[in-house]
């Protein structure tokens, strides 16, 4: 699996899983095969309410204050939409 790291511009924030609040300090961190992946989960949990995907080879960690605040596994996403019983702990912590 590869890591992907998504931003959110100035006027964006989300309310994650685990009550943690997403701005554009922090990052969403998705672990998938590939980007296109990782992008269409974040637009299934966020519609086009964010701003900016990194490769984790490409991303300058320091730029974020908070640091990765949730991390979502593809994986687990993909058995969901099958239908698939998934548990939390799978999807996301």
């Amino acid at each position: 699996m590869n890591k992907y790291f998504f931003t959110l511009g100035q006027a964006h924030s989300h309310i994650l899983p685990n009550g943690t609040k997403w701005d554009r300090h922090g990052l969403v961190q998705v672990n998938a095969k590939t980007e296109n992946q990782a992008r269409e989960l974040i637009v299934a949990k966020f519609g086009i309410k964010w701003c900016t995907s990194y490769a984790e080879q490409s991303i300058n960690m320091g730029l974020y204050t908070k640091g990765v605040v949730f991390v979502y596994f593809y994986e687990a996403f993909a058995k969901a939409l099958r239908g698939q019983d998934v548990q939390v702990r799978e999807f996301g912590f």
